[in-house]
């Protein structure tokens, strides 16, 4: 190759470049390498670099490399660009390991590492870490005493913030690949740690990151360098964002026995809890160390080893806890009541702040706006999940620790408190308290806190009439709550609704259609008692005759002026009392005018939150009432309202809109800006009733819908159209989504598959009739988002036995969705019919084998996902994060509150055997395939094993066989196989007796899972535990242990994690016996004590003055590394004792001397010619070379060979 020049050098970036730069997700090697290039040119033979000749070996081109590099008269641009260059040589080099010159690459690396330029030292950093990719190179990086360096720049001061950032990637690197941690060093274990403790450093985030990192490939490495008492320190320190990933990696030590021996019992963890027990001072700072403190035992609560743990010595954590809540601090006790919310996943309504200001007032002086039918049935309506709801299994057992515990006496000794704040807080938290219990735990349980007896002792207190008076209010307060919330349910009817809110005022054990229909029939009992205080029957006529005066529509035009909520109430009169609307017919003629889009009044009003809502609810009760009654109908056809509608749809025909200059009435900027778009929902109103749609038939309303879903660009009428029609009767509404969902554009076939999920939501009776084959047509719908959210929607949807039936019928053809219809394919298998279709498909024998293999093993990690995203959801500061705001203190409302999205559900995921075993065939073919004998005999050979803990492997497969055991035994069916293999009682025996903390969770959501059926019931009530009943009488979702401690409690374990136990290998051996060398490392081992520090410190710096030469010699040195690498020292020590040290020099005489105490002799330099033939130049591209600054476009093409080529694992810093 014909090499003529060099490319212009580049000159080293200044000092603050760096600044951030952990925090990037791209690890390109070609920017880090321009990163310490020049940037301004210079001439080459200035620089005076020479071409590297890449035809000849490998070996003579490393060595010809080496030499250039380890020259200390070259320029530190040229060695930058040398080392660069080696890089991409060594990179095409396999096995690198064997590489015959790799000591000496290592060894010039290392000299570069002590380099008086910082950049070069950086760079020096960035060539080890992406040369060093296995562990055996970590191994030889080792011996080389790398580490001695990267001690050296991780303790330098912020202004080598460049090297220090390279070090440590350089120490992130080896923990990405496996067995890089076994090359990481006591020493510097220990940097890393006093970094971390450091809170004003820098770097100190991603140390912690990185400790955790090594935590969980080794914990025996960061425990015995006193790394787990550090991460403990920083839950409390901050920062806030860092908490989970710390807890979640503290809990991952506690969950096994044989890592779980490096934590002192009942020692370091509880040293959280000690917060919210200690008697402090006020101040925002302690505030926020309570909030750290609550989150952090949040977090661990959210998980079965946190929860277990924190049981240990008859739950003497929790009963602490409990009891700081009765400590004076008022700071304290707000923090762990809406700890507690949280932790119950207790979401706070809307109307808590006026609960908190009006708690005396009774419930029938508030006023909460009403929202009429229409608006509610454009949410979500509740489906029932057959599923089993796991969260709320979970949060059975969180309730019966914290009752065992004593919270419900603790909650009532607060209502005695004279803050009306706490004492509202309290009275709220024990009614909801109240109705977890009576939801979620069995008879016997529920039982004791229904009672309540401590707050009726103090109610039956006539000595004290205050606390008596106090705890009567409250025990009213309690029994009205249920009354309140049904009274108050519509406020949290808004854009950020919640379902469960829902769930849990209504009974959440009956039917999906019992849910519907009690909703309905609570909205028709609010509707009825206002209709009856708003109409004759109660009312005079002149009592009547004062509310149209109230109203003042007929005092004006004016409509600023009506009184819009008492129109609402005189509507409303109208329908329950027909003949009051012929006798003010000109009332409801001038009310109908204020609609008319001819009129520009309320078609011109600006849109905001609160005119969306108050106009358009009037005129669609007015319609209501009007289409309820033959005068009403009679009226409608005689007026013009829908024939101005009419005329203004026709404006938007194209052919109109382009001879005509004045602005449609349904144009996009004024749907957008004004309340037009509000006619679609009145219009859907109408649909509701077959009058309704006779008027639009009458005035081709329905004809223009026909036309304006063919426009292209207005998805936004075309959202409106579909999204505010009423889909209950048979008629227009469900042809014209039937055209759209089959339409040619792909945007209104997506938006209006999407729009049908709340369709099917409201439980429409013949859904499955009508809205399951469109459904299904959309599975066949060319653009892959579109058969997703149709398969997603069909999911949901088949939770009804109607819609199941109804999609088997029509046999659907489902192999070219791929993976993504799974799910829906094992809902299949719960049918006679559904298993016969699959088996023509050849999918049940496929997918048995499938999920045998490998199908278990991928549920429980998808189960685990999810479960964990389901208990990270909650209300609060606590959920989302610890910064305080002094100025509220009390919980976030819901509706404030951002839901974390791809959220999990909280159910149990749908499994092949389980699904397999609820029909007779199913249950064939499992017994023919001995699979479940397979799985009983994995559970009884490993379920209390004592090396299961300690094989991830044999604990995944556990998981897996149990939870595909518990799906089986969910059903009736399912539940003789267990019986048949008597293995309920080895579930048992595990849950309540392995030393495998996530285990015991499995088990125990397993047993719930096999309680859900009466035969398994029966057989765990033999085995203490009981099952919930619902109000029906017949087996709910969850089962609890009568005796929680067996199954909470573990043996307390032999700590094993100090360092006088297992004491750290020392690398390096003191030779020194002079007495001022020893006196030295003498003071320097006093420096880990705080009250010898400062002395010690004084007395190194006279000795300093006084021995310089001792100081200089690389003895004394690894003397000093020796005690730093076993003891624990600050960061500001070890800065003071490197800087002791500046005078000694690394020549490389010194890195010998260093090698032979460390006992690595001196290579020879010379190589046999039998090994520099095994790497010729065929293993070097040439585009390796150097190149000059006429190749330039050249250079430009060669960037790619600068990629690593490594997969790196875990949080990517750059």
């Amino acid at each position: 190759m014909n090499v003529t020049g060099l490319p212009a050098p580049r000159s080293p970036p200044p000092q603050n470049s760096q600044e951030g730069l952990l925090n990037q997700n791209s690890r390109s090697n070609s920017r880090e390498a321009l990163y310490y290039q020049n940037q301004q040119p210079r001439s080459v033979n200035a620089l005076q670099i020479q071409p590297v000749n890449v035809s000849r070996a490998v070996s003579q081109t490393v060595t010809e490399l080496l030499v250039r590099i380890r020259s200390l008269s070259e320029q530190p641009q040229v060695r930058l660009e040398y080392m660069n260059v080696l890089l991409k040589v060594l990179r095409t080099i396999p096995d690198l390991h064997q590489f015959p010159y790799i000591m000496h690459i290592l060894k010039s690396l290392r000299l570069c590492a002590i380099d008086p330029a910082k950049e070069v030292r950086a760079n020096a950093y960035r060539v080890l870490r992406h040369i060093i990719t296995t562990d055996k190179l970590a191994a030889l990086a080792s011996e080389s005493h790398i580490d001695i360096f990267i001690l050296k720049a991780l303790t330098r001061d912020a202004r080598y913030d460049l090297e220090r950032e390279q070090a440590l990637k350089y120490i992130r690197g080896l923990v990405d690949f496996p067995g890089g941690v076994d090359s990481i060093s006591p020493a510097v274990m220990r940097v890393l740690i006093a970094i971390a403790e450091h809170t004003e450093d820098k770097f100190r985030n991603i140390c912690l990151e990185t400790i955790c990192e090594i935590l969980l490939r080794s914990v025996e490495k960061v425990a015995e360098n006193g790394g787990l008492k550090t991460l403990v320190a920083a839950l409390l320190e901050g920062p806030p964002e860092l908490s989970e990933m710390l807890v979640i990696c503290l809990v991952n030590v506690l969950d096994t026995e044989e890592s779980r021996m490096y934590f002192r019992p009942t020692v370091e963890l509880e040293m959280i809890v000690s917060c919210l027990t200690d008697v402090v001072v006020k101040g925002v700072s302690q505030e926020e160390k309570l909030y750290a403190c609550a989150k952090a035992i949040t977090l661990m609560l959210r998980s079965w080893t946190g929860l277990i743990y924190l049981c240990i010595d008859d739950k003497r954590v929790i009963r602490s806890i409990v009891e700081a809540i009765s400590l004076p601090q008022e700071d304290i006790k707000k923090i762990i009541l809406e700890m507690l919310f949280v932790i119950f996943k207790i979401d706070v309504p809307k109307w808590y702040p006026e609960f908190v200001t009006a708690r005396g007032r009774s419930v029938s002086q508030s006023q909460p706006s009403a929202i009429s039918e229409d608006l509610l049935s454009e949410h979500n309506s509740i489906i029932e999940n057959p599923r089993m709801n796991l969260v709320d299994h979970y949060l059975a057992m969180v309730l019966v620790v914290f009752l065992e515990a004593g919270l419900m006496h603790a909650l009532v000794e607060l209502l005695t408190e004279s803050n009306k704040q706490i004492v509202t807080t309290s009275t709220i938290l024990i009614g909801e308290i109240i109705e977890l219990s009576n939801r979620l735990l069995p008879l016997s349980f529920s039982t004791q806190i229904l009672s309540l007896p401590a707050l009726f002792r103090i109610a039956s207190n006539f000595e004290d009439e205050s606390k008596r008076h106090t705890a009567t209010v409250a025990l009213s307060c309690i029994d009205n709550l249920p009354k309140t919330k049904e009274r108050l349910f519509p406020h949290a009817l808004d854009e950020q609704f919640n379902p469960t809110w829902v769930a849990r005022t209504l009974n959440v054990a009956v039917t999906s259609h019992q849910v519907n229909a009690a909703r309905i029939n609570r909205q028709l009992d609010q509707a009825k008692a206002k209709n009856v205080v708003a109409s004759g029957i109660v009312m005079d006529d002149t009592a009547f005759r004062n509310l149209i005066n109230d109203t003042q529509i007929m005092s004006g035009k004016e409509y600023m002026l009506w009184n819009w909520d008492a129109t609402l109430e005189l509507v409303r009169g109208f329908a329950e009392y027909p003949r009051r609307l012929d006798e003010n017919i000109k009332l409801v003629r001038r009310l109908l005018s204020f609609y008319k889009p001819d009129n520009h009044l309320f078609s011109d009003i600006k849109r905001t939150k609160a005119s969306a809502s108050k106009y358009a609810r009037v005129g669609c009760e007015l319609l209501r009432t009007l289409i309820g009654i033959p005068e009403g109908v009679k009226f409608l056809h005689e007026n013009q309202w829908l024939d101005q509608i009419r005329e203004s749809l026709t404006q938007l025909n194209p052919i109109f809109a382009s001879s005509s200059t004045v602005e449609p009435m349904f144009s996009k900027d004024r749907m957008e800006k004004t309340l037009t778009g509000d006619y679609f929902i009145m219009i859907g109103t109408l649909c509701e009733y077959e009058e309704g749609l006779r008027l639009l038939e009458k005035f081709k309303i329905f004809d223009l819908f026909y036309h304006l879903t063919e426009l292209r660009n207005r998805d936004d009428l075309i959202k409106k159209i579909v999204t505010t029609m009423d889909y209950r009767l048979d008629g227009h509404p469900r042809v014209i989504l039937s055209k759209v969902m089959t339409s040619g554009y792909k945007q209104a076939r997506l938006f209006s598959t999407i729009a049908i999920r709340k369709i099917m939501q409201s439980n429409i009776s013949d859904f499955s009739n009508w809205g399951i084959p469109l459904l299904v047509t959309q599975l066949y719908d060319p653009v892959l988002e579109v058969s997703q959210q149709a398969v997603s929607i069909l999911d949901e949807a088949c939770n009804d036995p109607k819609n199941l039936d109804s999609v088997i019928k029509l046999r659907p053809l489902l192999d070219h969705l791929g993976e993504h219809v799974n799910p829906l394919m094992l809902r299949f298998l719960s049918t006679s019919a559904g298993f016969h279709l699959l088996s023509e498909m050849n999918y049940v024998g496929r997918e048995m084998g499938r999920w045998f293999e490998k199908g278990n093993e991928l549920y429980v990690t998808k189960l685990e996902i999810s479960l964990s995203e389901s208990l990270a959801d909650g209300p609060g500061k606590l959920a989302q994060n610890t910064k305080v705001d002094t100025k509220k203190t009390e919980p976030q409302t819901t509706e404030n509150t951002e839901t974390t999205k791809n959220s999990g559900s909280g159910y149990a995921p749908l499994h092949f055997y389980g699904e397999l075993t609820k029909t007779s065939e199913g249950c064939k073919m499992l017994k023919q395939s001995n699979h479940f004998r397979a799985f009983a005999q994995f559970i009884k050979e490993y379920g209390l094993k004592e090396s299961s803990g300690t094989d991830p492997r044999v604990l995944m497969r556990l998981k897996a066989v149990l939870w595909a055991v518990g799906n089986i035994g969910e059903s009736q069916s399912g539940i003789q196989f267990l019986i048949d293999a008597n293995i309920i009682k080895n579930i048992v025996d595990i849950a309540e007796k392995s030393k495998v903390l996530s285990i015991r969770g499995t088990c125990y959501y397993v047993l719930g899972m096999i309680s859900r059926n009466t035969i398994g019931a029966e057989q765990l009530l033999k085995l203490g535990w009981e099952s919930t009943d619902t109000i029906q009488g017949s087996v709910s979702r969850f089962c609890i242990p009568k005796d929680t401690n067996q199954f909470l409690s573990i043996p307390l374990w032999q700590f094993k994690g100090s360092l006088a136990t297992n004491p750290t290998k020392i690398r390096f051996a003191s030779t020194t016996t002079d007495p001022v060398e020893q006196e030295i490392l003498k003071n320097i081992g006093n420096m880990t004590n705080h009250i010898l520090a400062n002395a010690a410190s004084k007395t190194l710096s006279k000795m300093r003055f006084e021995y310089p030469h001792c100081f200089a010699k690389v003895e004394v040195y690894i003397g000093a590394l020796q005690l730093l690498s076993v003891y624990h020292y600050r960061i500001t020590a070890r800065r003071f004792i490197q800087e002791l040290f500046d005078r000694v020099t690394f020549t490389p005489a010194t890195m010998d001397r260093i090698d032979e105490i460390g006992g690595l002799k001196p290579l020879a330099e010379d190589l046999s010619d039998d090994s520099k033939e095994k790497y010729n130049v065929a293993n070097i591209p040439a585009t390796l070379a150097i190149t000059t600054p006429q190749n330039e476009s050249k250079k430009e093409e060669n960037k790619g060979v600068m990629q690593p080529k490594i997969v790196k694992k875990g949080f990517e810093i750059k």
